[in-house]
């Protein structure tokens, strides 16, 4: 039994740490090529860490061209930052759009935003509290709030648990992947992808 339950543990440490194998991230230097062509409301989703504080991947979202929004870590405040200082980490990104986003829904995303922008990060195990958010949190509670309003309740959680984590966003149906074009490999120019 013992033996049993110490694979058990093995088996999902490895998954914390490897993710899922088969989706496709980007690089970050392709992202910040990119940046201009992202949408407010887009969800940045940075590949899992092998260090603790990384397990569980990031993310953060869109909130004007080249900018993004994040809470990133304990006893920081919800801060907005340009996408190539968001991406200095050099981790590959996974870019996700809300399959019915349109102008409406993204200035009210952004205008919500602005009643949370004052929160600190706290990880939450109630997924609905907004005394503190940390950075799935705040993105998953922005969709939902919004959607509410607009008389279309939507859950990005894919597995719709007590904590969304970055990679749910991965998993919902309501998302989708967005292709970016690739710089080519020691040229400037592009190539779509």
């Amino acid at each position: 039994m013992r033996k049993k339950l110490k694979n058990s543990f093995l088996i999902f440490i490895m998954t914390i740490l490897i993710g899922c194998s088969n989706l496709k991230f980007e690089k970050s230097s392709d992202v910040v090529f990119n940046g201009r062509n992202l949408k407010i409301g887009d969800i940045l989703i940075k590949r899992k860490g092998v260090d603790i504080l990384s397990w569980f991947g990031h993310s953060g979202i869109i909130v004007s061209e080249n900018m993004v929004g994040d809470i990133p870590k304990l006893g920081e405040k919800y801060y907005e930052t340009n996408i190539e200082e968001w991406t200095k980490d050099n981790r590959d990104i996974i870019i996700l759009r809300y399959k019915n986003i349109d102008e409406k829904f993204q200035k009210e995303l952004l205008k919500d935003l602005n009643n949370y922008k004052n929160k600190y990060y706290k990880l939450n195990f109630n997924k609905n509290n907004t005394k503190g958010f940390y950075c799935s949190q705040i993105i998953w509670y922005l969709y939902k709030d919004v959607s509410i309003k607009n008389n279309n309740e939507i859950d990005l959680d894919s597995d719709r648990g007590i904590i969304v984590f970055p990679y749910d966003f991965i998993k919902s149906h309501q998302l989708k992947k967005v292709e970016i074009h690739r710089i080519k490999k020691g040229r400037n120019d592009e190539k779509k992808f």
